[in-house]
Formats: structure tokens, C-alpha cells, sequence
């Protein structure tokens, strides 16, 4: 089996600009001290954080609504299960 050159293997951006900032350092692997001073992670967490708010805000509010969305929806069908459908000539048109 013979395996395909490293030329026809598509690569992400992330994988791209990775390479790119590896190479362009003159080394294989970011050193630790690299590593901690980047703030390509910040970001990363940052929007992670804001995400997980955004949801948990919207499971509270889904939480106190629903309750009454499901008292509304009984008495609409209780009113509507008793309500008679009539000819249209008994209403005057």
C-alpha cells in the first residue's frame, strides 16, 4: 500500500495557520513558555463562557415559562372543546 504524498491532503485553516507559526519559528513544537504566553485560547474560552451563559439563560427562562404555557394551553383547550361551530346563515350574513 502506498501512502499519498503530504501535498494532496487537504488541511484545515486551523491546521494551516498552525503549521505556518511552527515553521515560521524555526521549530517543531511551541516551547511551554510559548505556549502560555499566547492568546490564541483566550478567545477560545472566552466565547466557550459566553455560549454556556446564553444557554443556560435561555434553559431558565424555557424553565419559568414553561409552567404557564402549559396552564394557558389547558384553558384554551377547555374553552375551545366546548364551543359549538354554527351555520353561517344563523349569524346574520
Amino acid at each position: 500500500m502506498q501512502w499519498p504524498s503530504t501535498a494532496s491532503i487537504k488541511r484545515s485553516p486551523a491546521d494551516a495557520y498552525l503549521s505556518s507559526r511552527l515553521h515560521d519559528k524555526g521549530h517543531e513544537m511551541y516551547s511551554f513558555n510559548e505556549f502560555i504566553s499566547s492568546e490564541d485560547g483566550a478567545v477560545t474560552v472566552d466565547w466557550v463562557v459566553l455560549t454556556a451563559a446564553i444557554v443556560g439563560l435561555g434553559l431558565a427562562v424555557l424553565t419559568s415559562v414553561g409552567g404557564g404555557t402549559t396552564t394557558l394551553a389547558g384553558k384554551v383547550s377547555s374553552s375551545l372543546g366546548g364551543a359549538e361551530v354554527t351555520q353561517l346563515g344563523t349569524l346574520g350574513f
